[in-house]
C-alpha cells in the first residue's frame, strides 16, 4: 500500500473522492526500474510516476482521423500510464523505457476490477491517453472531447521541452 498524498500528487487523480482513493492506494505499491529498463504494460496495472523518466515509444495504426508513431521523454511527477486494458494492441502499441532510475506507483486493476473506483481509474487513463495522443499530434486537438474525457488535467509537453517526433502522419 502506498500513502493516499502519492495518488493525490497525480492531477489525473486529485479529484476523485477520497474513499476511492484509499481503495486506490490499498491496491498499490512502489515499484523501481533501472536505467534502460521497460516497464511492463499489461492489462492489469495503471502507473503513476513518482520520479525519474521514461520514454514512451507511440504507434497509432492510421484511423479516420489520427495515427502516426512519436517519442516524448516524460519526467514530470504525477503522470498516469498504463492503457493495456482498454486499448486493443493491434491499434496501439507503446512502450515505456526508463532512461534513468525510476520509481512509480503501481495500481493493481485486477483488485479493483469490479468497484465503481476502477471504472472511475480507467476513465481518467483514458483521457490521459487521449492527451498523450493529442500533445505528441498523433490526433487533432479536440477541446470538447478533452474536457468531457478529463483529459485537460493530463498535459504530457512542457512548452520548453517539445516531443521527440519519430513519424508523424501528414494532416
Amino acid at each position: 500500500m502506498v500513502p493516499l498524498e502519492r495518488l493525490r500528487q497525480c492531477p489525473a487523480l486529485a479529484t476523485l473522492p477520497s474513499h476511492r482513493l484509499r481503495a486506490a492506494a490499498r491496491a498499490s505499491r512502489e515499484e523501481t526500474y533501472q536505467a534502460g529498463e521497460t516497464v511492463p504494460l499489461t492489462s492489469d496495472r495503471l502507473y503513476i510516476l513518482q520520479e525519474g523518466e521514461i520514454v514512451l515509444h507511440v504507434h497509432l495504426c492510421p484511423g479516420t482521423r489520427c495515427g502516426g508513431a512519436a517519442t516524448i521523454a516524460v519526467h514530470r511527477p504525477g503522470h498516469l500510464f498504463g492503457w493495456q486494458s482498454f486499448v486493443k494492441e493491434e491499434r496501439l502499441q507503446i512502450q515505456m523505457v526508463c532512461s534513468q532510475p525510476t520509481r512509480v506507483v503501481a495500481i493493481n486493476l485486477a483488485r479493483l476490477r469490479s468497484s465503481e473506483t476502477g471504472l472511475l481509474l480507467l476513465k481518467q487513463a483514458a483521457g490521459c491517453l487521449y492527451a498523450l495522443l493529442q500533445d505528441i499530434g498523433l490526433c487533432p486537438h479536440n477541446a470538447t472531447d478533452s474536457v468531457l474525457l478529463g483529459a485537460e488535467q493530463c498535459q504530457w509537453m512542457d512548452a520548453e521541452k517539445p516531443a521527440e517526433q519519430t513519424e508523424k502522419r501528414e494532416k
